[in-house]
């Protein structure tokens, strides 16, 4: 509230003192005084007229009725805030305030004009820019709601900026999963940048265009954070259909190829077992040392093109899923019957922590058997002699945590920790991606396809469960896996895991 009874020497030295433009009038909208700054903004004289006279500057410039808010103002009271105008090449924010004699009459009211056209330029510029690139970016308020739509995503999409502006984003563009499923709003990449404050990226998601069609899109939701003041995120994203096909493709000759290797391989593994049993005749030392090498290669060639294949079926999606009631301790326990001699020959202090009537669950046994072989096999491999591993397997309760992780529903926990090698810091964020190995592994060990963990993860993945991992190298790992107890789903596919 502005206090009119004020001497007319503070208002005579205060207002020309005052940068930006200053209008007092009184009740009839009639202009009291304004200060210099004000009638350079306007080109009015500084009393004597009217605010019809002003306001009248803006009419065209503006979608606000500048009139109908003063009259607000002056009838109730109440001060107002418009955000910007422009006049000529200038741009301004006008603050109406009423004013009060000593019994809270209104009297009148005082208008500020404030020069914001840096702000505005510059924030123009940024649109520019945004709205000139390639990418898909939507930018919304801290609650989700579509402040601004490039023209880029307007045609990825097929929709116009005005039926996505205002709206919440979750609702107005549909967005499915790499199985064709919908994508809970509370799952939407800009509802969890704005919930968890965090940027998230991913390959795994396609829109929904306005004519029913869909493509995959590679995105990245950012927070806005100004202050610490959660301000609303921006989607940016781009169209990687093509992208997709040539992984396909290439998926694709990678399992022909791999079929055709296969035959060949199987042969010379049995001839040279003809050869070593004696069906050729009696072998000399050498020889049998030659073959032995050749059997060890060929074996070794026969892992590697099994893994292709497997990688291969698993990206084309033509992989069999068969789940049963499986007890998970009978199938841990039988993994580790097969480790037991290299445990013992490595002189590894080796433990296990089951829990007592854990629940059998949907699972199939060869995929299941897969990822806990791969884990306990590298914990093995990669473990120096006298070291220790632990296994363990609990039951979870839906909303407790493993490991800070949050479990949403009832599941079991595998953990797998050793003593070994570690994974460098600088590498962790590869380990689930094909054909990766460590540095220090390579070093010691190469043997290895670097495909297993990257097959464990889908396989998890695809049971809907989780897989993590806390490492320090040449301190040790711990694995974690998260596998609900409600299992895998059926899946008709033309292949089996091998």
């Amino acid at each position: 509230m502005i206090d009119t009874n004020l001497s007319q020497d503070i208002i005579t030295n205060l207002l020309p003192a005052i940068p930006d433009g200053v209008f007092m009038f009184d009740r009839d909208q009639k202009v009291i005084i304004a200060n210099p700054a004000a009638t350079k903004l306007t080109g009015l004289p500084q009393e004597g007229f009217y605010l019809p006279e002003f306001t009248k500057l803006f009419k065209k410039r503006v979608k606000v009725d500048i009139d109908e808010v003063i009259k607000n103002v002056l009838s109730k009271g109440v001060s107002s805030h418009i955000e910007e105008l422009s006049l000529v090449r200038f741009f301004y924010e006008m603050f109406i305030s009423p004013t009060f004699d000593p019994a809270q009459n209104i009297t009148g009211g005082v208008i500020v004009l404030h020069d914001i056209t840096s702000i505005v330029e510059e924030k123009e510029k940024y649109r520019a820019l945004l709205m000139g690139i390639g990418e898909g970016v939507i930018a919304t308020n801290h609650e989700g709601k579509v402040v601004m739509v490039n023209p880029s995503a307007q045609d990825m999409l097929g929709v116009k900026d005005t039926e996505l502006v205002g709206k919440a984003l979750t609702a107005c563009v549909m967005m499915v999963d790499e199985k064709g499923n919908s994508v809970p709003s509370e799952q939407h990449p800009i509802r969890l940048a704005l919930s968890l404050g965090e940027k998230l990226t991913t390959t795994t998601y396609s829109f929904i265009r306005k004519n029913k069609t869909k493509f995959p899109v590679a995105l990245t939701a950012t927070p806005v954070i100004l202050e610490n003041k959660l301000l609303g995120a921006i989607l940016v994203f781009r169209d990687i259909t093509r992208e997709k096909e040539i992984d396909r493709m290439k998926t694709e000759f990678v399992s022909l190829a791999s079929h055709q290797l296969r035959t060949p391989l199987t042969s010379i593994g049995w001839y040279v077992e003809m050869l070593q049993s004696g069906d050729a005749g009696v072998l000399n030392d050498k020889q049998k040392k030659f073959l032995s090498e050749v059997y060890t290669g060929n074996k070794r060639m026969v892992t590697l093109v099994n893994a292709l294949l497997n990688v291969s079926r698993l990206e084309l999606g033509i992989f069999t899923v068969e789940p049963e009631l499986t007890n998970v301790v009978e199938l841990v326990q039988s993994v580790i019957d097969e480790q037991k001699q290299q445990i013992n020959e490595r002189r590894i202090r080796f433990s296990t922590a089951f829990e007592k009537d854990l629940p059998l669950i949907q699972a199939d046994p060869k995929l299941l058997r897969m990822v806990v072989q791969n884990i306990l096999s590298n914990a093995v491999k990669y473990t120096p002699e006298k070291g220790t591993i632990n296994l363990g397997l609990r039951l979870i309760k839906r909303g407790a945590f493993v490991d800070k992780q949050k479990v949403n529903e009832d599941s079991i926990a595998i953990v797998v920790s050793d003593t070994g090698l570690g994974i460098p810091k600088n590498q962790q964020n590869q380990i689930f991606t094909k054909l990766f190995r460590a540095d220090n592994v390579r070093e010691k060990d190469t043997d290895g396809t670097g495909l297993g963990l990257y097959i464990v993860k889908s396989i998890v993945d695809h049971a809907g469960g989780k897989i993590w991992f806390e490492s320090e190298e040449n301190k040790g790992t711990t694995f974690y896996v998260i596998l609900p107890i409600s299992g895998m789903k059926k899946k008709e596919g033309s292949k089996q895991l091998s």
